[in-house]
């Protein structure tokens, strides 16, 4: 069971493709990486220093445009109050500390 799943998942980010050559006859055929959520091949190649990539989440590896962007969006949404919070918040530090 697990060995037929690496390999579909080996497939999956390995194809044979014209933008994403493994076993080109080409030696000078550029390969470029794939996104590590939904497998599109990404305009960066793989000779790419990791520190000049865009999109690179470290602890992840590279991402496209796409899955950048929403993750990008659901963090900063995890991080932002919602309207009701920011009012407690607000009514919260204006009321006067107990006293002692």
């Amino acid at each position: 069971m697990k060995k037929t799943i690496f390999k579909k998942f080996f497939r999956f980010f390995r194809q044979d493709t014209p933008e994403y050559s493994m076993n080109s006859k080409d030696p000078h055929a550029e390969k470029y990486e794939r996104c590590v959520l939904c497998g599109a091949i990404t305009t960066i190649p793989i000779s790419t220093p990791v520190d000049q990539r865009e999109n690179y989440e470290i602890g992840m590896g590279q991402l496209c445009a796409d899955c950048a962007s929403t993750l990008k969006s659901k963090t900063e949404q995890a991080h932002t109050l919602s309207y009701e919070q920011l009012v407690l918040a607000v009514e919260s530090s204006r009321q006067e500390p107990p006293a002692p």
